[in-house]
């Protein structure tokens, strides 16, 4: 998954360098699969960076120059890692609101099963006059359960 820079992005806050060169904008990430693969690679990033220096060599020359390139990379680094976990995070709440949308809780169906297979049994018990009059008393004590334009339930 490579982005394209578009004007206004800005390299570390917006826009990611993973370690294998793609730069990928953090807007552009769709699904919490891609977003897991890119924090996978950033963790390995940092992870890597701070084995490097590590192992940086303090008598080398450029030793100074280095570690503070190396240091500034990890810095980067660290600040990307709560952008990226944030765009999950908003794209696991839109993935879980879709689903919830296209599937009703269970629970509320089976609950409405259960109350409509009990009515059911009632009428067959107590007869259709008697359910009547109940369904009655029901709408006179509990009016606000009933709209005006419903007639029988």
């Amino acid at each position: 998954m490579s982005s394209t820079i578009e004007r206004g992005d800005v390299l570390g806050v917006n826009v990611i360098f993973l370690s294998d060169g793609q730069q990928i904008r953090i807007a552009d990430i769709q699904t919490v699969e891609e977003g897991r693969t890119v924090l996978d690679s950033l963790t390995g990033g940092i992870l890597g960076i701070e084995a490097q220096i590590e192992r940086m060599d303090i008598s080398d020359p450029d030793y100074s120059q280095r570690r503070r390139r190396a240091e500034r990379a990890l810095r980067i680094k660290r600040l990307q890692r709560p952008r990226l976990e944030v765009r999950i995070a908003e794209i696991r709440r839109a993935e879980r609101a879709v689903r919830a949308a296209l599937n009703p809780p269970v629970l509320e169906s089976q609950t409405l099963n259960r109350r409509r297979a009990f009515v059911q049994a009632a009428q067959q018990i107590l007869g259709e006059a008697r359910c009547q009059e109940i369904w009655t008393r029901a709408r006179e004590n509990h009016p606000e359960a009933w709209s005006p334009a419903e007639g029988k339930p």
